[in-house]
């Protein structure tokens, strides 16, 4: 077995460098990412560049190695506003990312979407795609990634009245839900403003808003609604989440799934009318019912001091929901970080006033993210470090509240750099760690940096090794077989994504070998399973004047690059009395094809399977083949293909695979 990408790790164990996801001269800023269960990490931000605010993208692997450079990938350098509103990107189940944002390249603020590989390539286009064909402002569109895959954006439509409009995307690119998608809005002068979205079980989402009538300000109420697959609302009626008043001009909101189908959902207001913003929860079922007390159940009772910036998370058996805030005196001039543990039932577990983690004091402290690892908590957020500016810490807590991590304090600096640090954000617990990104001023206006932190504590890279068995494939002399299996175990305790691998190859003239598989990268190999792989000898025709022709099927995963190692003995003869090559002709027209593709083929022997591979090599089409005696002509549907070229694979047995070139045209 070779591994060919270990050594090279990225990750930094000292919190005063970081790795470098983005770096470049003018401001690098609103940081987003995403971690998809393999441990291939993406991050989205804007950049300003010659006065614009372009949208770049970086990914790195499970060892913090970076693939698209310093500056990252530019996604869109389309015109922009002079001003920037907030944006989103999530990674897919094809471990691509899916961001969607707004630009005014149409004159209008107008939101778009952009589906992108792992390799970098713009699987919507390099314009990507335009969620709406409204002549009003669209602003703000957030993403959720559904369980079938398809991408569910959500964004505010400004007009006379202002609108949640809401579109599907299936990972082909095709809009689901009309030209322009569907719009949620009120009666008369009532406005839909701040859309949230979140996936819920099957094709479905939860949508989030609040509702206001004219006026500045007009009291926000926070409603939700179940969207099924369709577009249509699964609720009779609206889930009122909070009818009061109190609300501030811009909300914040966190929520989470529950483990029944419903969800959890935070927010703070001044109910009360006193200048003191205090957190309430709610939860929701699955049929849009709230199960606690109408508008909320209060996290932290202290009527003295605020609780604001919630961050929720529930524990794997649904029955503890974890509160992390920041807590205010009443001038707000005070701040630290509180927590409160509650019952499913809503009963508040760590006291009336909750647990106090960092106490008040004059440094500021804020972008709480809390995440469950395993059955505690994580929670990651910035800090005012005094003259030093500002630091990036976390700590891990059990469910009453202890600290687990080793350190004086039971807090891990993730970051000391120095210099302001703006939008913290953390991508989901995955291979036993968790990755946090965020715009740090160490050196100028603002560059993208990330971390990782273990669930022990530390920093720096781990160590992920899958075990080939056999390492190496040969050949041997006279042999009968023409075919070799090969495993890709994963022994360690995380999934593992294996994302693509060198297919076909041809060592030398007269010698060739394929991996025959119809399945479709990536592929996700659990902790303690393993991948089964077959590989044919396509034909061995000369003689080698070294005895043995070599090669390597080169296999990426999200734990690095691996080799297995082919070996060809030469006196091995392909024997052409029992393994001939005719003349085999293939014919595929229209050629390019938009949406159908006829393929023709006439030879000997039997057509076993078809395949429609990518240029790297991973099949995205098979193509189900009848019963013929070498006869055969089928039509099939290739509108789920998105615009480019293919190789169309026809299969015989114990024959060289007939390869054919297919462009796909929109």
């Amino acid at each position: 077995m070779l591994l060919l990408t270990a050594g090279f790790a990225q990750w930094q164990s000292n919190p005063a460098i970081n790795t470098a996801i983005g770096v470049a001269g003018g401001d690098q800023v609103v940081t987003k990412v995403a971690t998809h269960p393999s441990g291939v990490t993406y991050y989205a931000w804007f950049s300003l560049e010659g006065g614009n605010y372009n949208v770049r993208l970086q990914k790195t692997d499970v060892y913090g190695n970076i693939q698209f450079g310093t500056t990252g990938l530019l996604v869109s350098n389309h015109t922009s506003d002079t001003w920037i509103t907030d944006f989103d990107m999530k990674v897919d189940n094809d471990t691509c990312a899916v961001i969607a944002f707004q630009d005014i390249r149409t004159g209008n603020n107008d939101a778009f979407a952009y589906r992108v590989s792992p390799g970098g390539q713009m699987l919507w286009g390099n314009d990507g795609i335009r969620l709406s064909t409204s002549s009003n402002a669209d602003y703000t569109p957030l993403v959720a990634i559904t369980s079938e895959g398809n991408a569910v954006v959500v964004w505010e439509e400004s007009g006379t009245v202002e609108k949640v409009r809401m579109q599907k995307i299936s990972p082909g690119g095709s809009k689901l839900w009309g030209t322009s998608g569907i719009t949620l809005q009120g009666s008369g002068t009532i406005n839909y403003t701040f859309p949230r979205v979140m996936a819920a079980p099957g094709d479905e989402v939860f949508v989030f808003w609040f509702k206001k009538d004219a006026g500045l300000y007009a009291p926000k109420h926070l409603y939700a609604q179940k969207i099924t697959a369709s577009g249509t609302s699964a609720w009779a009626a609206d889930a009122a989440i909070f009818a009061s008043s109190g609300i501030p001009m811009i909300p914040s909101i966190a929520f989470t799934p529950d483990t029944e189908g419903g969800f959890y959902v935070a927010w703070y207001d001044d109910r009360n009318n006193d200048w003191n913003y205090s957190t309430f929860i709610q939860h929701v079922n699955s049929s849009g019912q709230p199960q606690f007390a109408a508008n909320g159940i209060e996290a932290i009772v202290n009527n003295s001091n605020n609780h604001m910036y919630p961050s929720i998370t529930l524990s794997p058996d649904g029955q503890n929901l974890y509160v992390f805030l920041v807590e205010m005196d009443a001038d707000q001039e005070l701040r630290g970080l509180y927590g409160q543990r509650m019952s499913s039932a809503g009963q508040r577990l760590w006291t009336n006033s909750g647990k106090s983690f960092i106490g008040l004091s004059t440094l500021d402290v804020g972008m709480i993210t809390a995440q469950m690892a395993d059955t505690n908590v994580v929670v990651v957020y910035a800090k005012d470090g005094g003259f030093g500016g500002d630091v990036a810490k976390a700590m891990k807590v059990d469910k009453n509240g202890s600290y687990l991590w080793p350190t004086t304090d039971g807090h891990v600096m993730v970051s000391s750099s120095g210099g302001a640090k703006d939008d913290l954000v953390v991508g989901q617990y995955n291979f036993g760690q968790f990755i946090a990104a965020w715009s740090d001023q160490r050196s100028d206006g603002g560059d993208i940096y990330a971390q990782n932190i273990t669930t022990t504590g530390e920093l720096g890279a781990q160590e992920y090794t899958l075990v080939l068995a056999p390492d190496t494939i040969v050949f041997e002399q006279n042999t009968t077989e023409l075919y070799r299996y090969f495993a890709v175990n994963n022994p360690t305790l995380f999934p593992v994504t294996v994302d693509s691998m060198e297919m076909m190859n041809f060592v030398m003239p007269g010698c060739g070998w394929s991996v025959d598989t119809t399945l479709a990268f990536p592929v996700t190999i659990q902790p303690g399973d393993s991948l089964w792989l077959k590989v044919l000898l396509l034909l061995v025709t000369d003689d080698f004047p070294d005895g043995l022709a070599s090669d390597i099927i080169d296999i990426y995963t999200s734990a690095g690059q691996y080799g297995e190692v082919i070996m060809i003995d030469s006196s091995f003869q392909w024997n052409s009395a029992n393994h001939s090559s005719p003349e085999n002709h293939v014919m595929i027209y229209p050629n390019p094809a938009s949406n159908q593709v006829t393929i023709r083929y006439s030879g000997n022997p039997a057509v076993e399977t078809i395949l429609i591979n990518d240029l790297s090599g991973r099949p995205v089409k098979q193509i189900p083949v009848p019963k013929n005696s070498g006869i055969l002509q089928m039509t099939t549907d290739i509108s789920s293909l998105v615009t480019g070229e293919y190789f169309v694979v026809i299969r015989m047995l114990n024959e060289r695979p007939e390869t054919k070139k297919l462009a796909v045209v929109r």
